[in-house]
């Protein structure tokens, strides 16, 4: 009985350390996602921006001005630091768990 409790509890444990190592997995992969959309984002601004200089009136140039008067934080930064906030809570996680 004693030997199945042990195996269940390890066996529970292994199932923890795999979950945490891909909770990890998928916040990376979240932290990349979120950059290559900020990077796709900023080209079609610049593409944006060109198509404007030919237009009687630069409506992006001109929210960017009012933008500039209010100044806040970028949303992708917003976006970039919970999936670093997850990759460190469950780095923490693994360490205060680890088997002596």
């Amino acid at each position: 009985m004693i030997v199945a409790l042990a195996t269940v509890i390890g066996a529970f444990q292994e199932i923890r350390l795999w979950s945490v190592l891909g909770v990890m997995l998928i916040s990376v992969v979240w932290l990349f996602s979120v950059y290559s959309f900020r990077q796709l984002a900023k080209a079609k601004f610049h593409v944006i921006k060109k198509l404007e200089a030919k237009l009687p009136f630069a409506a992006f140039d001109a929210e960017e001005e009012e933008r500039k008067k209010r100044p806040r934080i970028d949303l992708t930064h917003l976006e970039m630091a919970v999936p670093v906030l997850v990759f460190l809570l469950c780095l923490v996680i693994l360490c205060l768990n680890r088997q002596p």
